[in-house]
């Protein structure tokens, strides 16, 4: 099983995978998801969509499109959460009150193209070897490369080698990737 948080699928678009990650990532946090369960139900909402997109007929289907996939998901969402938390007992109202609140509250704080570029370069972060995500979490901390130097105990071309390079990664992406400070 994929240790990832965060899986680009190439067969959907941007929104539809945005969606499987700001619902698997909602979820998680909310029901006390291990990181098992968490990869369970992001699986499972890929599955959702990829039986569901072909069955959508715009000249017959009333509903938009993103409309007719949040629904989907939805109910998706309910049925995951029922299986891997029995323990819990969800009113099938109140849990799609919830999903609506999560995908809404999402929309109200981040754009959708914000959304996009979070979730990429989550997704590029995942890609990154664990000694090239720690960088990236001392850079993202505000780390200069010399107190990385230190700290890691690293030779100082070996860290910057490894910052161009990570700047490379995201760069291919149309990512900006996290800087040195100056100190």
């Amino acid at each position: 099983m994929s240790t990832s948080t965060t899986v680009y699928y190439p067969e959907f678009d941007d929104f539809e995978n945005m969606l499987i990650s700001i619902l698997t990532n909602s979820l998680a946090r909310r029901y006390h998801l291990n990181r098992e369960d968490k990869e369970d139900v992001r699986q499972e909402l890929a599955v959702c969509l990829f039986q569901k997109k072909p069955l959508y007929d715009p000249e017959t289907d009333t509903e938009r499109y993103e409309e007719y996939i949040r629904k989907c998901l939805q109910r998706q969402s309910l049925q995951i959460i029922k299986k891997i938390r029995p323990d819990i007992l969800l009113d099938e109202e109140e849990a799609a009150f919830s999903i609506d609140t999560i995908i809404e509250s999402s929309r109200e704080h981040t754009t959708e193209s914000q959304a996009v570029t979070s979730v990429l370069s989550e997704i590029v972060y995942n890609q990154l070897s664990p000694e090239q995500q720690e960088i990236v979490n001392q850079l993202s901390a505000g780390f200069s490369i010399n107190e990385i130097v230190r700290q890691s105990g690293l030779p100082y071309k070996t860290v910057h080698s490894r910052v161009q390079k990570i700047r490379s990664i995201f760069s291919s992406h149309g990512l900006n990737a996290p800087c040195a400070q100056s100190r």
